[in-house]
């Protein structure tokens, strides 16, 4: 692969404290603030070792919401989802705090992290609060 671009052959490494996400304000299906097209920018987010952090805000389940904006829930978006569900059932729920101090917060916190899971679960419409969505 391209440099800078993880291999995704190559045996997953332990979760890494991570930054964000996507670019803020990117229209839906806009592949961001790097312009790329929305698959690239899916593939980019997806294809790379899981962060420490599930956290709705900066975390595997913000990464989520972007998944599902650029994509609209395609397979790239579910095997995301299967690695948020695998990292809660091996390391738990893993607050974006610092050393992933346990706090109930919605965009850090053990809030957030459960409400991102309620919108992966697809049991029904549950509006997204990153984007700011109305309840339906």
């Amino acid at each position: 692969p391209p440099a800078g671009v993880p291999d995704a052959s190559a045996p997953a490494a332990p979760p890494r404290r991570g930054g964000r996400a996507a670019g803020r304000g990117a229209p839906p299906g806009d592949g961001g603030a790097l312009g790329l097209p929305p698959h690239e920018a899916v593939r980019l987010l997806t294809d790379r070792p899981p962060l420490d952090d599930l956290s709705l805000c900066h975390g595997e389940l913000g990464v989520a919401e972007a998944t599902v904006l650029l994509e609209g829930g395609g397979s790239a978006a579910r095997r995301h989802a299967g690695r948020v569900l695998d990292a809660v059932d091996r390391y738990g729920a893993s607050c974006g705090t610092p050393g992933n101090v346990p706090t109930p917060g919605l965009l850090n916190g053990l809030a957030g992290i459960g409400y991102g899971l309620l919108r992966l679960s697809g049991v029904g419409p549950v509006p997204s609060v990153l984007l700011l969505e109305p309840t339906p």
